[in-house]
């Protein structure tokens, strides 16, 4: 199977202390994940269905997958839709990621993610 696979750490700051609380960290990847969906090109739409995450018990990581069997061939760059000419992972992380982090950081109870 070809799925996509990412983490998404939960930052620390200098202290080694966790910035976001479990809470603010589970809206941080509901955002994330919404964002990938729209980032996934669709046919039939299944590919997009197929995205979830799970966050480790301690709050530290989030592993995001999408288990479509052709997700890695899509997420390539380039990709093989011209719908995500880059794929979908490259953009989040480089386009999306910083913005979610910043401002939910900064105010966690938003719910906007752009």
């Amino acid at each position: 199977m070809a799925y996509v696979i990412i983490t998404l750490d939960n930052p620390r700051n200098a202290a080694g202390v966790l910035k976001a609380d479990i809470a603010t960290f589970e809206r941080i990847c509901d955002a994330s994940l919404k964002v990938l969906i729209e980032l996934t090109p669709v046919d039939t739409g299944f590919c997009k269905s197929q995205w979830s995450y799970e966050i480790d018990s301690e709050g530290d990581f989030a592993t995001f997958i999408c288990s479509c069997p052709y997700a890695e061939y899509l997420d390539r760059d380039p990709g093989w839709s011209k719908q995500a000419p880059h794929g979908m992972t490259g953009p989040f992380f480089s386009k999306y990621l910083p913005g979610i982090a910043k401002r939910l950081l900064r105010d966690p109870y938003s719910g906007r993610f752009r």
